[in-house]
C-alpha cells in the first residue's frame, strides 16, 4: 500500500471473522458466562445502554453495551471495532464479542433496554478506567505538561494507524467518545525512525464507531459506505479541537493546531515529526 497521509491508494481487504453471523432466536445460554455487576451509562452512542460485568470464561470483568439492532449501522459499528482490533492498532477499545438476539434472559432487560425492539444488539469490549473527560478536568492536576503532550500524541497516532491499515474515518471524535486506561510508557517508532516515548501514566482509548466509516475489499457492499475527503477533513477538525482544549488547558503552546487549519488533507505523519513533540522524543 502507498501511503499518502490521509489517503490511500488501495481498498483493504475484508476481516470475514468481523461480519456478523445470524441472529440467534434467544441467549440464554450465551448470557451464562457474564455476571452483571452495575449500569454505567444510558443513552451512549446510538441510544445504548453501557453494563459492566464479570465474564467468567476470560475470568475478569469486560463491558457489553446494549443497543437497538440498526440495518445498516449495526453490522458496521460492530465490524470497524473488530477490524481495528484485529489490526491490532493502539489507542481503540479492545474488541471481544457480540450478541445478537430476539430474546434476551428477562434480568438482562435493564434500564432503556426493556423499551427496545427485537433484535437487541451486546457488544462485548474491553474495560477502561474512565473517560477523557474526567482525565482532563479530574486527574489532570496529578499530571505534567509532558503527560499531557503524550496524550496528544497517541490520539493522533492512533488517527493516523487507523487510517492507514484500515482507512477509518471516525466522523466523531470528541471527549465523550474517548476513554482512559492506566499504562506504563509506550515507545513508538514513525516513519524516519525517531522513537517517541508517550510517558503519561493514562493511555487514551478512542470508542463509539456508529457513525464511522472503513474502507473495506469489496466496494459494492451495500451494508458500507466508503470514507470520502469531507470525512477526513471532518475527522482533522475534530483533531485540532481537541488538541486546542488540551492546549489552553495546560498552559501549551499549542502550535500544531495552525497545521490542522486547512481545508486540505494533511499528512499526519509531518505532524508527529514536528518540535512540538521533541521532549518526548528518546534521545
Amino acid at each position: 500500500m502507498t501511503n499518502t497521509g490521509w489517503k490511500s491508494v488501495v481498498r483493504k481487504p475484508i476481516y470475514s471473522s468481523c461480519v456478523i453471523g445470524e441472529t440467534s432466536s434467544t441467549c440464554d445460554k450465551r448470557f451464562e458466562k457474564y455476571s452483571l455487576m452495575k449500569e454505567l451509562a444510558e443513552n451512549v452512542g446510538t441510544f445504548g445502554v453501557i453494563y459492566l460485568v464479570y465474564n467468567s470464561k476470560k475470568k475478569h470483568n469486560t463491558v457489553l453495551k446494549a443497543i437497538q439492532y440498526v440495518e445498516g449501522v449495526t453490522e458496521v459499528e460492530i465490524y470497524i471495532i473488530c477490524a481495528l482490533t484485529n489490526a491490532q492498532i493502539p489507542g481503540f477499545i479492545g474488541y471481544v464479542s457480540h450478541i445478537i438476539c430476539d430474546e434476551v434472559p428477562s434480568d438482562w432487560l435493564i434500564g432503556r433496554v426493556d423499551e427496545f425492539n427485537a433484535p437487541i444488539v451486546y457488544i462485548e469490549m474491553d474495560e477502561a478506567e474512565g473517560s477523557m473527560y474526567d482525565l482532563l478536568f479530574v486527574v489532570k492536576p496529578k499530571m505534567k505538561v509532558i503527560d499531557m503532550k503524550s496524550i496528544i500524541f497517541e490520539i493522533i497516532y492512533s488517527m493516523h494507524q487507523a487510517r492507514i491499515t484500515v482507512g477509518l474515518a471516525h466522523r466523531d471524535l470528541k471527549y465523550d467518545n474517548m476513554l482512559y486506561i492506566s499504562a506504563p510508557p509506550r515507545t513508538y517508532t514513525l516513519r524516519n525512525s525517531v522513537k517517541i516515548k508517550a510517558s503519561s501514566p493514562y493511555r487514551p482509548l478512542i470508542i463509539d464507531f456508529g457513525r464511522s466509516r472503513i474502507e473495506i475489499g469489496n466496494e459494492s457492499d451495500p451494508r458500507f459506505d466508503l470514507p470520502n475527503d469531507e470525512d477526513y477533513l471532518f475527522d482533522q477538525l475534530a483533531l485540532m479541537k481537541i488538541i486546542k482544549d488540551i492546549g489552553l488547558l495546560n498552559n501549551i503552546t499549542a502550535d500544531i493546531v495552525d497545521k490542522f487549519n486547512t481545508k486540505e488533507i494533511i499528512d499526519l505523519d509531518d505532524i508527529l515529526e514536528l518540535p512540538f513533540f521533541d521532549e518526548l522524543r528518546e534521545k
